[in-house]
């Protein structure tokens, strides 16, 4: 069963978590992340984090970024999610993104994921990749 995350001491318990996407995707050490989200959580109105929890420790999650500022931009970004696949929890995850976004008034999801790659054309180097889905 999914339920938003907003305790400290949730947020805590994954740095317990065998996650080896993470640092693949996010620019920093694992207990850095855990320390970011621990001061974001207390900002319900700019991110958000589901996941599953047994025992009052967190074993899979997705953390939601409210990046909805029309006109520039009307998303709400999954900065990260630890599930596998489309697992019962991942999906229903993924929906109280969507309820969020809806409320904030987002028009889709973004999420980025990170594999990089050269491209030599101009020497930039590509960080990830943008997917869009429309709600």
């Amino acid at each position: 069963m999914i339920k938003r995350i907003t305790t400290r001491a949730e947020v805590a318990s994954i740095l317990g978590l065998p996650d080896s996407r993470l640092t693949e995707q996010i620019p920093c050490e694992k207990a850095e992340w855990v320390q970011w989200l621990e001061g974001q959580i207390e900002k319900p109105e700019f991110l958000r984090i589901w996941g599953t929890v047994e025992d009052d420790k967190v074993t899979n999650y997705m953390v939601a970024l409210n990046a909805v500022m029309p006109p520039i931009s009307r998303s709400v970004l999954i900065l990260y999610q630890s599930f596998y696949s489309e697992t019962e929890g991942a999906l229903e995850a993924l929906a109280e993104v969507e309820k969020w976004a809806k409320e904030l008034g987002a028009t889709n999801l973004a999420i980025q994921t990170k594999y990089p790659r050269v491209n030599s054309q101009f020497g930039f180097v590509e960080e990830g990749y943008s997917m869009v889905m429309k709600i």
